[in-house]
């Protein structure tokens, strides 16, 4: 079984882009890849949706930090193994 990997972010689009690329050249994948979107105002969000559609976005409406973006992800994610990044 192949880990999932959490990502929490907040309007670091570009390096997300970059870091979910990567992710894609994993071998083997990983089971699956949750993004946790804080609040972005950047676009970040609509660019995850449009360009990773495999990627699970939970979202968040006001800013609340990386903590609480991993927690929701933990609680949300069906893997075994995690692998945060």
């Amino acid at each position: 079984m192949a880990p999932a990997v959490p990502i929490a972010d907040r309007n670091r689009g570009a390096l997300l882009t970059a870091l979910l690329q990567q992710i894609a050249w994993l071998d083997p994948p990983p089971d699956a890849v949750h993004v946790y979107g804080d609040a972005c105002t950047d676009g970040t969000q609509e660019r995850v949706r449009r360009d990773f559609p495999s990627v699970r976005l939970l979202e968040g409406s006001e800013p609340r930090g990386s903590i609480f973006g991993r927690d929701k992800i933990l609680r949300a994610a069906d893997a075994e193994i995690l692998l945060s990044l």
